[in-house]
């Protein structure tokens, strides 16, 4: 991982990271704990993905899967923490829910097959809870 990655990965560590806990802090009144897999990522164009594409999406599926009562409920008894990892291959892109951990696994770089929409993270994360 070269210097320009680095750089990258402190500017999210430092700004988008805090920005979106707190976003999820508001929605279910509690803390979740945000774990990427950097060495996942080997690129700066994947890392730069990661605030909206990824990070971004998960939070307004999470607002969406919170807008009612039972939603809100359900997710703050169950999640405490999101994993993200990037993949090489995009038909192999993933959302799972075990063990109180929401772990999304997609190719952030390509935007027609690799990563999930909004309402795909509803639709799956209710799917699973």
């Amino acid at each position: 991982m070269g210097l320009a990655e680095k750089k990258e990965i402190r500017s999210i560590e430092e700004n988008n990271i805090p920005e979106t806990k707190q976003k999820l802090n508001t929605i279910l009144g509690k803390d979740i704990e945000i774990s990427i897999n950097w060495d996942s990522f080997e690129t700066v164009k994947q890392l730069q993905e990661v605030p909206h594409q990824c990070l971004g999406r998960i939070a307004e599926g999470i607002e969406k899967v919170a807008s009612d009562d039972m939603g809100k409920e359900a997710l703050q008894e169950s999640l405490t923490t999101i994993q993200v990892n990037n993949i090489e291959d995009a038909s192999a892109k993933k959302i799972t829910f075990t063990d109180h951990i929401l772990t999304v696994d997609a190719k952030w770089e390509d935007y027609s097959d690799g990563i999930f929409t909004a309402g795909d993270y509803r639709t799956q994360i209710e799917n699973l809870l």
